[in-house]
């Protein structure tokens, strides 16, 4: 079993999780972010295709997906295949990459409805489970169990009890491992402290009788933004006001009213009594233009949100010019767009609208709504759970940074992984490590490792078979495997077994980095299974940065910074015969060994601050 990491771990990327089960290939979601996934590091034939909801990130490549594959089985609920018809059928994405809409509605028209609790057998050993994720209407995430193993697939989701959309909660059934996005907020603001704030704008906005326009996506925030909105005037807490949907918020609206029963937020009551009020009005292209010459204050959501084209355009150039008007933005504006100009741009600053240049007068708002949650509401949710492993995806990187760190020091017995674009784990290995989760200590790692080490490189001397079975079966025997659950332990472990293999390496004076090159190789090819590529990348990366102060440190010192090696370089010679056989060892892992030179320089400066070792210094650098 192995899970390749195709897209959407960066941010700004589109999702496409690759599981590949029995030889075939099972994929979560598959979306379009600006491009479409590299579909060519597709390298199973797909014959599932689970989508969690209708936002394009998740699902915009589908039909491009379902061209390659076209036998695949796809999943989805019901009103997701509804909004998917809109997400799909986003201009961009039908005229970048020339989707007709025939071929649309033909593999929308081909998707499987799955419900909450409904399980979906595939084959003989693979159960799925939708499961309430919160997030936008129709959203789901996937728990999956493969023999006895437990998998749960988040695709977005909410922590928080969205007005329509409702929370995720995480099951109470002992899943093994958690592949989670993270688009949470690193402070405490949430989706209702950024309305409070909105709706302190909009009332100021009423009483000066200006309009609110809001250019906004059209599934998911528009719909939780206007009910919400509507229910304060309905409490008399906002002025009471139309609010006007238009673009394809209104589409998105029509697949909301069709499927209200399935909302689980607690305004779902509301959302009709808001609907037959009248507070909450469609508009039709014919009615724009009166809507637009009213004299009366409104709200309207439209789309595109990065006023691109489209309505949204339409509302801004009118009432660019009045200074009573208020245009808010709610999430991420793209460069080079209009949206970015107008909200940049200073008061009475021209703004080029395709040619017609226009002055800024009115009031623009920037403020974030994120509907997902904040860290520590992640951080409440895995405390009171029992997962035993995560996998972050899907979500910024100074988020995943700081979830890290955090992991590392709270979470020590938790695995956590961080995969970037084309990782791939291989899930047989991952959920022992998850399965164990004793710590061990830190002294007692060091020990083990360096025992692995004169092992090893007795048997090596002694010309005998070891490859990396034999490696992993000792790291597993030893209970080492089951504590590489985050990448600190990754690097303590790569880097502890690099120290011990160069000391069982030194011999008359200067070391053959032969032996710590193959260990090292095999050990990073187990580690790569657990933690993937780029993070052992980033380990050589160090190695090669780090170079020449740990053979500042070998000369000086007889050690590395962390431990006393007993090694001594005598002379110039036996350097230049240790520098060499790096070099060799491990220029395929594009590691150089530093000059000469380097090593000298770093060591003057040592011998500054500790004069005792200038004897060392001089004993090696005598010669030059």
């Amino acid at each position: 079993m192995k899970i390749k990491f195709i897209s959407g771990c960066s941010i700004g990327k589109p999702n496409l999780i690759l599981f590949s089960v029995n030889n075939e290939g099972i994929v979560f979601d598959c979306g379009y972010q600006y491009e479409m996934p590299d579909f060519t590091k597709i390298d199973k034939e797909v014959k599932h295709i689970f989508i969690t909801h209708a936002h394009a990130d998740h699902v915009g490549s589908l039909t491009i997906l379902k061209r390659m594959f076209p036998d695949a089985n796809v999943y989805m609920s019901e009103p997701t295949k509804e909004l998917s018809k809109i997400t799909i059928s986003n201009l961009e994405i039908k005229q970048k990459y020339r989707i007709p809409k025939k071929e649309i509605d033909e593999v929308i028209e081909t998707v499987n409805f799955v419900k909450e609790g409904e399980i979906i057998k595939i084959g003989d050993n693979i159960k799925v489970l939708p499961i309430q994720a919160g997030h936008i209407l129709g959203a789901l995430s996937y728990l999956i169990r493969i023999d006895s193993e437990l998998i749960l697939y988040t695709g977005d989701i909410s922590l928080m009890n969205l007005p329509l959309a409702g929370q995720f909660f995480l099951p109470q059934t002992g899943t093994d491992l958690l592949i989670s996005e993270c688009n949470f907020s690193l402070g405490e603001e949430t989706f209702f402290k950024s309305m409070e704030k909105i709706i302190q704008i909009i009332s100021n906005t009423i009483k000066l009788k200006g309009k609110v326009i809001m250019p906004i996506p059209a599934i998911g925030r528009a719909q939780e933004i206007a009910t919400y909105l509507a229910s304060k005037i309905l409490s008399n807490e906002l002025p009471r006001v139309n609010i006007f949907i238009d673009g394809s918020v209104r589409d998105a609206f029509k697949i909301y009213d069709r499927y209200y029963l399935m909302l689980k937020g607690y305004l779902k009551d509301t959302y009709l009594n808001v609907k037959s009020a009248g507070l909450i009005k469609e508009v039709s292209d014919v009615m724009r233009k009166d809507i637009i010459k009213s004299e009366q204050p409104y709200i309207v959501l439209t789309t595109p949100a990065n006023l691109r084209h489209g309505p949204s355009l339409i509302y801004v150039q009118e009432y660019i010019l009045d200074e009573r008007s208020t245009v808010i933005f709610t999430g991420k504006v793209e460069e080079k767009t209009i949206a970015k100009k107008l909200i940049m741009a200073r008061k009475g600053e021209l703004i080029d609208f395709e040619g017609v240049a226009l002055g800024k007068r009115c009031g623009v708002h920037l403020i974030e709504i994120n509907e997902h949650g904040n860290v520590s509401d992640y951080l409440q949710l895995i405390k009171k759970s029992s997962v035993k492993g995560v996998i972050l995806t899907h979500g910024n990187d100074l988020t995943k940074e700081f979830l890290s760190n955090i992991f590392a020091k709270d979470f020590q017995n938790i695995y956590l992984s961080v995969p970037k674009e084309l990782d791939e784990l291989n899930l047989e290995l991952t959920l022992k490590v998850c399965k164990k989760m004793q710590i061990m200590e830190e002294e007692v790692l060091d020990f083990l490792i360096e025992r692995m080490n004169k092992e090893f490189k007795g048997l090596f001397d002694e010309r005998k078979t070891i490859n990396e079975e034999n490696i992993l079966k000792w790291l597993e025997n030893q209970e080492i495997l089951h504590q590489i659950k985050n990448h600190e332990k990754v690097k303590s472990v790569f880097f502890i077994a690099f120290r011990y293999a160069v000391k069982y390496s030194y011999r008359d004076n200067a070391i053959d980095f032969t032996y710590p090159a193959f260990i090292l190789e095999n050990l990073a090819n187990i580690l790569e299974k657990i933690h993937g590529k780029s993070a052992i990348k980033m380990l050589f990366d160090q190695l090669n940065e780090t170079a020449p102060k740990f053979f500042k440190n070998l000369v000086l010192k007889g050690g590395t910074m962390k431990a006393q090696l007993n090694i001594e370089i005598s002379s110039l010679s036996k350097l230049k015969e240790t520098l060499k056989s790096f070099e060799e060892n491990f220029s395929r892992f594009n590691i150089k060994a530093p000059s000469i030179e380097e090593i000298k320089k770093l060591c003057e400066e040592e011998i500054k601050i500790n004069p005792d070792l200038r004897s060392v210094y001089e004993r090696v650098f005598k010669e030059i």
